[in-house]
């Protein structure tokens, strides 16, 4: 199992370990052009995957990230996944309300996917996220499969999964 913590980044060896939850961004400085680092807190991921469909890891072509870093401002930019090249600049965007900053988790995307095909709620999905909504039923952040049939919640820490029918 991979472990998501301050320090975690893409290796060679496993190509799915997801990005530092406390990911470091390089912002554009108005003196001379100049980058310094800002230290950001993960609030959602949001999976973009090949042809609107998936029903394995290899299908997710990268992520969305939205954090909030150290001016209380929230930003969004797009990183592929290894196998692939692509990084957006970060936009700053507003920040959302209901969610709670991410500081890390336990089970990576992959990990999420093989558990949701250990389950009888489908084999296909249309939508991946992460984030962790603030009531008081979810006390962990969670991985959101959107699926033909409903939605299937894993829990980021335990590995717990709901299958919710429409």
């Amino acid at each position: 199992m991979n472990t998501a913590t301050a320090g975690t980044t893409t290796s060679d060896k496993n190509l799915y370990v997801p990005f530092n939850s406390v990911a470091t961004i390089a912002a554009k400085t108005s003196d001379y052009g100049l980058r310094k680092s800002r230290e950001s807190l993960l609030l959602s991921k949001t999976g973009k995957i090949n042809n609107g469909e998936g029903k394995k890891a290899q299908d997710i072509l990268g992520f969305d990230y939205l954090v909030h870093d150290d001016n209380s401002q929230c930003l969004k930019y797009y990183v592929a996944n290894s196998r692939l090249m692509g990084i957006m600049k970060p936009e700053p965007v507003p920040c959302p309300c209901g969610i709670i900053a991410i500081k890390n988790y336990k089970i990576t995307y992959v990990e999420a996917i093989e558990i949701f095909h250990s389950l009888n709620c489908g084999d296909t999905f249309t939508g991946i996220r992460l984030s962790w909504p603030l009531t008081l039923e979810i006390n962990e952040p969670v991985w959101h499969l959107d699926i033909t049939l409903g939605t299937v919640i894993i829990g980021a820490d335990s590995g717990k999964p709901i299958c919710i029918s429409r």
